[in-house]
Order: structure tokens, then C-alpha cells, then sequence
């Protein structure tokens, strides 16, 4: 499984050394994702998400983790497995969605941005996510 790891800060104010925080822990996650590694700040400095990645649903992927929406509006860090992630994937596609991937990672940003938290209710699997 990968790890994912963040900050956020509840005060409004930037999170301190954010970004070496962030990595400290993705570095301490190493072993739960050797396929990949990233960190994202916010512009704010508010929010600070690390994501590790072992690779299983499309191994040969090359993307920037935390997952990134296409128009760059929303990050996903993700820890988990969507077992009926092609059923959805299809669904989204018939509505119009267009996929860089083949990942479930990507079905479930895709499904947050279409339905919402209810998309939560529709999918089956284990996961973690912020």
C-alpha cells in the first residue's frame, strides 16, 4: 500500500518548515510506496499533503503525487484500493470525463469532482484520503 502523510494548519496561519516537514514524513513512509514520492503546499501554506506510492493499477504511470486534477484545482493524496474502480471509470467516461491514467487514484478525484461525498457511497474498497 502507498502512505500519506499531512499538515494543516487550524489557525489560518502558514504551517512552518511545511515543506521539510512533509517530506521528513515521506521519507518515514519510504518503504510503504518505493514507486514514487511527492509533496504538495499549498500557495497559503495552510495545507502540506506527501504521498508515497507503491505502484499495482497501472504501474508504467508517470504523474506528480499527490494526485492533481488536470486543471490543477484539486490534490488528492490516497492510500487505498477502489475494487470496482473500471465500473466507475466507465460510468465517468460515459458523463464526459477523460483520464490521464489507469489508476484508481484518478477515478476517485474524478468521482469527488462529479458527485461529491456520495460518490463515497457508491464505491467499494478500503482506502485513506485527504
Amino acid at each position: 500500500m502507498c502512505g500519506i502523510a499531512g499538515i494543516i494548519s487550524l489557525s489560518g496561519r502558514p504551517i512552518p518548515d511545511a515543506l521539510a516537514r512533509v517530506s521528513e514524513m515521506n521519507r518515514l513512509l519510504h518503504h510503504r510506496g518505493p514507486d514514487g514520492k511527492g509533496v504538495f503546499v499549498s500557495p497559503d501554506g495552510g495545507v502540506a499533503l506527501g504521498n508515497t506510492r507503491l505502484a499495482i493499477t497501472d504501474p508504467g504511470a508517470s504523474f506528480k503525487l499527490p494526485f492533481r486534477s488536470p486543471d490543477d484545482n484539486c490534490v488528492l493524496t490516497f492510500n487505498g484500493e477502489i475494487y470496482d474502480y473500471l465500473e466507475h471509470r466507465k460510468r465517468l467516461q460515459d458523463k464526459g470525463v477523460q483520464f490521464c491514467t489507469k489508476t484508481d487514484t484518478e477515478i476517485l478525484l474524478a468521482g469527488l469532482r462529479a458527485n461529491g461525498e456520495d460518490f463515497l457511497n457508491d464505491i467499494d474498497g478500503m482506502w485513506s484520503f485527504a
